[in-house]
C-alpha cells in the first residue's frame, strides 16, 4: 500500500485491517506513533501492537503504549519495567493514568504513596 493508504488505514478499527497495516514493509515508527498515542485507539488494536514482533519492541512504541491510558493494564503494567527511570516518572505523575498503574510506578522508583506531592 502507498504512504497516502497507509496513513488513512492506520485509524481503522478492525483489528483485521490492523494487523495487515502491522505487517506491511513501508509502514513506518511515524506513521505507527500516532496511533499508539491516540486515546481513541481500541484497547485490541493497542493490544496487537504491543504483541507484534517488528513494532512491539521498540522503546518509543513500548513508551507509547505504557502512557496510553487505552492500553490494556495488564500490557502497561508489563511494560513498565521496560522504562527509563525518566519516563516511569512521569507515569506516576500521569493522572489519566490507571492509579494501579501509577502506583506501580512509584513503587518501581523507590516512593510510596506518602511521598506523592
Amino acid at each position: 500500500a502507498s504512504h497516502g493508504v497507509l496513513v488513512h488505514l492506520r485509524f481503522d478499527s478492525h483489528s483485521q485491517v490492523i494487523g495487515a497495516f502491522l505487517e506491511n514493509p513501508r509502514m513506518t515508527q511515524g506513521l505507527l506513533l500516532p496511533l499508539v498515542a491516540s486515546e481513541s485507539a481500541a484497547p485490541e488494536i493497542l493490544r496487537l501492537i504491543s504483541e507484534n514482533r517488528r513494532w512491539g519492541v521498540l522503546y518509543p512504541v513500548r513508551q507509547g503504549l505504557v502512557r496510553n491510558p487505552r492500553t490494556p493494564p495488564v500490557i502497561a503494567m508489563a511494560l513498565l519495567s521496560r522504562l527509563k527511570k525518566l519516563d516511569r516518572q512521569a507515569v506516576a505523575r500521569d493522572r489519566r493514568l490507571s492509579p494501579a498503574l501509577r502506583q506501580k510506578a512509584r513503587r518501581s522508583l523507590g516512593e510510596t504513596s506518602r511521598d506523592r506531592p
